[in-house]
């Protein structure tokens, strides 16, 4: 028995399924040079074996590709840097705050994902759903999808803590607030026109907190 055999034998199809997945991972730049052979090499196990698990080198690539942006999406991290911020500052800097870790999870992202666009997904080709082992889905890989992916809840129930303690203070409920100031966010990050045009983090917040309109000219 070859050592490729070996490693196939001793695991469920569903871990080797995600063992060649995260094998491809660092081949995915190479998308149109990369061959059978070289994906077999790199997983450890042989072309048959490639091929029986999946059906062409285009379905382990895409499996590979959605696998690293959902890695490059988590989440965890940056609810994490949210979490740590302490709430006894003055609610602006800690809006300032979160608008620097969203940043710096948008630029991780960023980072992760270029490899993605040395290609892009063949047009016409299925992406594996992640909760149907590796059967193909009958649609592209969608917006809600990277929604979903990046868990803009989890970062949206992070934000509102950060508004709570100033509830009573507040015009509306935190959580709506925090889904408010997400988008605003958001805005300034598709934003087409290049720095220094873009609003700093400092200028978003106090455009979130006290309006558009200047102290004089507020009804």
């Amino acid at each position: 028995m070859t050592n490729s055999e070996s490693r196939a034998s001793g695991m469920s199809p569903e871990q080797l399924r995600e063992a060649i997945v995260q094998a491809v991972i660092p081949l995915i730049a190479e998308w149109d040079a990369v061959t059978n052979a070289q994906i077999a090499h790199a997983a450890s196990i042989d072309e048959a074996t490639l091929l029986h698990v999946f059906n062409d080198k285009n379905a382990v690539l895409i499996a590979a590709a959605q696998a690293h942006m959902m890695t490059a999406l988590d989440p965890t991290q940056v609810v994490q840097e949210l979490q740590s911020i302490p709430l006894d500052q003055p609610l602006a800097a800690r809006l300032v705050e979160t608008i620097h870790a969203l940043d710096t999870y948008h630029g991780r992202i960023a980072t992760l994902l270029a490899p993605l666009d040395a290609y892009g997904t063949p047009q016409g080709q299925p992406t594996p759903d992640s909760g149907t082992a590796g059967e193909p889905r009958t649609r592209p890989f969608s917006r809600e999808d990277f929604r979903a992916a990046a868990r803009m809840d989890v970062i949206g129930q992070a934000v509102t803590k950060l508004l709570e303690p100033d509830q009573e203070h507040l015009r509306l409920q935190a959580g709506t607030l925090a889904n408010v100031f997400l988008a605003l966010y958001s805005g300034r990050k598709r934003t087409p026109h290049p720095q220094p045009s873009q609003l700093s983090a400092e200028q978003l917040v106090d455009l979130f907190i006290h309006g558009a309109l200047t102290t004089t000219n507020r009804a």
